[in-house]
């Protein structure tokens, strides 16, 4: 989702293995054309039903160039993510 020129919102939901069901929400890493770069998720309230749910604020030029992603978990293990789909775009304003 596109928030605005610069930065992008990345949200992330699924189910995660048992064992890392309880653990902090993984940090996402994104591949660069030179470097990975590492994005800690937003603040968000406490994940129910073994969901795993987590947001994530990116550069919009990074996303939109396609780059791999994964969601490192505090083990160290790594989930590479699906490519991106856009969602619809979300303005605090619409329901003034």
């Amino acid at each position: 989702m596109v928030t605005g020129p610069a930065e992008s919102l990345l949200r992330v939901s699924g189910k995660p293995p048992r064992r890392r069901a309880s653990g902090p929400r993984p940090t996402l890493i994104v591949e660069g054309p030179t470097a990975e770069h590492r994005y800690r998720p937003l603040s968000a309230p406490r994940d129910r039903g073994g969901v795993l749910r987590a947001a994530y604020a990116i550069p919009t030029a990074l996303m939109q160039s396609g780059a791999r992603c994964w969601l490192e978990f505090a083990d160290g293990t790594r989930a590479e993510l699906p490519v991106p789909e856009e969602g619809a775009a979300r303005m605090r304003d619409e329901h003034r």
